[in-house]
């Protein structure tokens, strides 16, 4: 549809309907790529290494616990990614709400 209003300009808008496209896309494309935080959670790893459960007699895997910083690292990255999905899923909504009914005009 983006591509289809560069091509033919046929609205007299179309610079900005082009825009709004773009950004619905950008949003769409982070979201389905889904690497929000992956160099923080990289990071984390290195500085935490990952820990293997193991089995123990009770027939359970049981993982070491956390340290309370391993801890609070890894929930500000997670609540830093939870934030910037939110963010792309707002402007999405806003962007529809908004504008996508006079992209057909």
């Amino acid at each position: 549809m983006r591509e289809h209003q560069r091509d033919h300009a046929n609205h007299t808008d179309f610079e900005e309907i082009m825009k709004q496209m773009q950004s619905m896309e950008d949003a769409l494309n982070r979201l389905i790529k889904n690497d929000y935080c992956s160099e923080e959670y990289d990071k984390h790893t290195e500085q935490f290494p990952h820990r293997k459960a193991t089995l123990e007699a009770d027939g359970y895997y049981h993982s070491p616990s956390m340290s309370d910083e391993e801890r609070d690292s890894f929930r500000k990255i997670s609540k830093s990614e939870e934030a910037l999905i939110q963010e792309d899923l707002e402007e999405i909504g806003e962007i529809l709400r908004k504008h996508s009914r006079g992209w057909w005009d």
